[in-house]
């Protein structure tokens, strides 16, 4: 039998099941009927997989692009993949001066020419893989440029450059989505980096 404002969304009870390590029925079948005071129990990054997310990274050294190109980093979402990604870090380091840039499209493109893959920081989910494809490209082609920039920074040779610093800054990335990191400056060898977390969308986000 149905509860009154009954909780269906059951990510949240199993994280309190698995944090308490609670036995029987959902320990939070339902909501208040009245507004009530919480207290957040979220700690760090060791608990979001009791939350349901994996978080994932990868790393990329790429050659200079050749005259004229352009070498990148691109992170897509599949349309099909039905989870949410939320990109944490995003690193950049080039041999001379640059002026990187993000690059965030809601339209699903290809991936880029190179695939690299992620490395799991938490692999108590069991996950073998992730849900969204890390690429990039570089040497004898420029990558692809989708979508609009979102951000453009600023770095000296040899400096190390992150795009977000913040948990308001992070970038959300839906089915279908996909996110770029661009050097502006062609013909360059650079390093590359990109965390995201990621975890199943529930019934209610998909509407």
């Amino acid at each position: 039998m149905a509860r009154f404002n009954e909780i269906l969304a059951g990510r949240y009870n199993r994280y309190l099941q698995k944090l308490f390590q609670l036995k029987g029925g959902p320990p939070a079948a339902q909501l208040a009927s009245e507004v009530m005071a919480v207290f957040p129990l979220f700690g760090g990054a060791e608990n979001r997989y009791l939350e349901g997310w994996s978080r994932w990274g990868g790393f990329v050294a790429l050659a200079a692009a050749g005259v004229g190109n352009l070498s990148g980093l691109q992170l897509r979402n599949k349309p099909s993949s039905n989870v949410v990604a939320i990109v944490e870090k995003v690193f950049f380091s080039g041999l001379l001066a640059d002026q990187p840039k993000l690059r965030l499209s809601g339209v699903d493109t290809v991936d880029a020419p190179t695939p690299i893959t992620a490395q799991t920081f938490d692999n108590r989910l069991g996950m073998q893989s992730s849900s969204c494809n890390l690429s990039s490209s570089s040497g004898a082609a420029a990558i692809a440029q989708f979508g609009s920039i979102i951000w453009q920074g600023s770095a000296a040779a040899n400096f190390n450059l992150d795009a977000i610093f913040t948990d308001i800054e992070e970038v959300t990335l839906l089915p279908g989505s996909v996110l770029q990191l661009v050097g502006n400056v062609s013909n360059q060898a650079l390093n590359a980096a990109v965390w995201w977390r990621e975890r199943s969308l529930e019934e209610s986000e998909l509407k």
